[in-house]
């Protein structure tokens, strides 16, 4: 139209400034749209972090925040496989080590003991002392044969606290360790899984009977 003007009568309307205007508004607009979506996926990524490996918590950030551009974590009715497991008999133990030693002694088993269960795709929920909390094919990280995996990992699980145990022995805590023995639990059934608890601290968890009969196994493996 500015050009028809022109051409016509002579008639001269400026529209750098307003184009230039246009140009930077959209520009700054797309950069805080993306910086926005860059900081929701690096918190949701740190956040799955304390669940499941960096690698897969990065994976599930950036194709949940593409979908919608924002993640819904509200609670869902969902199979699951729960699996539970404690060291039989540790709080004794950990008396005897004192607090320095049953460091030396937990940390190692509570990192083998994640690595098996992140290899098998399960969403770690949380650690209680010694016991582990971990569930298999949550909707943000599906399974197809997810009791399978449970069964899988608990065999590994097994494996791993051996070799474990044959690591430790080696200082000067051989006798303690050696009365290390793990107790399982796994149990699969329909749950609500998502986000649960207060406006200052949220849990990814899931809830139901299929979760308190998982425990009880557990409890009772002796």
């Amino acid at each position: 139209t500015s050009f028809s003007l022109f051409f016509i009568d002579s008639f001269h309307i400026d529209v750098v400034g307003p184009f230039l205007s246009g140009f930077l508004s959209w520009v700054f607009v797309t950069l805080y749209r993306q910086f926005t979506e860059e900081r929701q996926k690096r918190a949701f990524s740190q956040s799955l972090g304390q669940y499941t490996s960096p690698a897969i918590a990065a994976k599930l950030a950036e194709t949940l925040t593409n979908k919608s551009g924002s993640v819904d974590l509200s609670p869902t009715a969902c199979q699951v496989t729960c699996f539970f497991s404690d060291l039989k008999g540790f709080t004794s133990i950990s008396e005897r080590l004192g607090a320095a030693r049953t460091r030396d002694v937990l940390n190692p088993y509570l990192e083998a003991m994640s690595e098996v269960l992140i290899r098998h795709d399960a969403m770690i929920n949380k650690f209680m002392g010694d016991g582990i909390f971990a569930f298999f094919n949550p909707p943000i990280l599906p399974v197809a044969h997810h009791a399978a995996a449970a069964c899988e990992a608990t065999i590994d699980s097994f494996i791993a606290l051996d070799e474990l145990k044959v690591w430790l022995a080696k200082g000067d805590i051989a006798d303690e360790v050696n009365d290390l023995s793990m107790r399982v639990g796994i149990n699969t059934g329909e749950v609500f899984v998502g986000d649960y608890g207060s406006s200052n601290k949220l849990d990814y968890t899931c809830i139901g009977d299929t979760v308190n009969v998982g425990s009880r196994l557990e409890r009772a493996a002796k």
